[in-house]
This record gives C-alpha cells, structure tokens and sequence, in this order.
C-alpha cells in the first residue's frame, strides 16, 4: 500500500509537471494570440472550446452527468 501510494503520488507529480512543460505554455501563447488582436467573438469561441472539449475529456464528469 505504501509503495503503491508513493507511485500515485510520484505520477501525479510528473503528470503536472508534464503539463507546466508542454501544454500551459502552448494555451498561454493561444490566448495571448486571441486577445492581442482584439476579436471577442473570436476569443469567446476558444475559451467555450477550451471549456467543452474538457468537460467532455474529464472521464469523471462523464460519470457524474
């Protein structure tokens, strides 16, 4: 239980590293794209994109809903 407790944790700590690294940057660089050239609409599209495409990724919404 012990070891198999450390190697959750120890994933879950790469997982957000992993995501600090790679996809944060990548969706900071988006955004800032959308909002420096000044279109709402635009910018509203992507956050309701961003917004859906993970509500329905997340497995444990799925089982909520």
């Amino acid at each position: 239980m012990i070891f198999g407790g450390f190697l959750v944790v120890l994933g879950l700590i790469l997982f957000i590293y992993d995501l600090e690294m790679g996809l944060f940057p990548f969706g900071k660089s988006m955004a800032h794209a959308f909002a420096c050239k000044g279109s709402a609409p635009w910018l509203l599209a992507f956050a309701f994109a961003l917004g859906f495409s993970t509500a329905i990724a997340e497995p444990a919404l799925i089982t909520i809903a």
